[in-house]
């Protein structure tokens, strides 16, 4: 099940460089979904923010 509302925290230069110009693609794939994105530069508190994902970047290197 796909829930309604989606709230997604990133940085202001992810939000305004990546993520807005592509949105509109998630909202025409499922449009009964509510998105709400939380743009700052803070560290998120999952406990407290209420945030369901967070797009970071880190200067570690991932597993592929």
């Amino acid at each position: 099940m796909i829930p309604s509302r989606l709230v997604v925290n990133c940085s202001v230069s992810f939000a305004s460089k990546w993520l807005t110009p592509r949105l509109h693609r998630l909202m025409a794939d499922i449009p009964d979904l509510d998105v709400h994105l939380e743009v700052t530069d803070a560290a998120v508190d999952f406990a407290a923010d209420h945030v369901d994902v967070a797009l970071t970047r880190t200067r570690r290197r991932c597993a592929p």
